[in-house]
């Protein structure tokens, strides 16, 4: 397993943030600063939807989760959903498993 290395996040952040400093136009700097933002927070929702999936899917419990990543139990939650669904995974979630028995409702189709 590789880390990403803090300094490295560091010196890519404060590069972005010269370059936005830099820029003499205020208009061009309004956009680029929205284009920035918008860019990193869907990326950034990305990757945290990802790892509290992967850290339920370890079998962390998701108010374990909301406390290491700082952010409430129903987000947590919606992220994981949301992850599942986007990629078309099963959502750990919603499989539960009873006494060795595994729920399969999902998977039968009822007559009415």
């Amino acid at each position: 397993m590789s880390y990403v290395k803090y300094s490295d996040v560091s010196d890519s952040i404060a590069a972005i943030m010269d370059q936005l400093d830099n820029e003499q136009d205020p208009d061009k700097r309004k956009d680029s600063i929205n284009s920035v933002m918008l860019q990193l927070s869907v990326r950034l929702s990305d990757v945290l939807a990802k790892c509290c999936y992967e850290m339920k899917r370890n079998g962390v419990a998701t108010d374990i989760i909301a406390i290491d990543l700082q952010i409430s139990q129903r987000q947590v939650i919606r992220l994981i959903r949301a992850h599942a669904a986007r990629n078309n995974i099963t959502n750990p979630l919603d499989r539960i498993s009873i006494d060795g028995f595994i729920d399969i409702r999902d998977l039968v189709t009822f007559d009415n």
